[in-house]
């Protein structure tokens, strides 16, 4: 790709940039979608009585912050390679 509307991808679009790509979108979408579970689960947890409110909301923020970090990493490692000269 190349002109002005390249970003945030340079010129080296190999099928290696696509495959990091496509992972890093897939792990954004799992932390997407276990957010949005938490979401429509939080009005239930709270009406229960479950002391383990606390320890359920705090697991799940925490692997979806583990999933967009695994996201990050391929997502990032993606451009650099895609700005190298091939």
């Amino acid at each position: 790709m190349k002109g002005p509307l390249k970003w945030p991808l340079g010129d080296n679009l190999s099928r290696r940039v696509v495959t990091l790509q496509a992972w890093s979108y897939v792990f954004v979408g799992a932390a997407s979608l276990l957010l949005t579970a938490l979401l429509v689960a939080f009005p239930t947890l709270l009406g229960n009585d479950t002391p383990p409110v606390r320890w359920i909301v705090g697991a799940v923020l925490s692997v979806s912050v583990l999933l967009m970090l695994c996201g990050v990493v391929p997502y990032v490692w993606s451009v650099v390679l895609s700005y190298r000269r091939a």
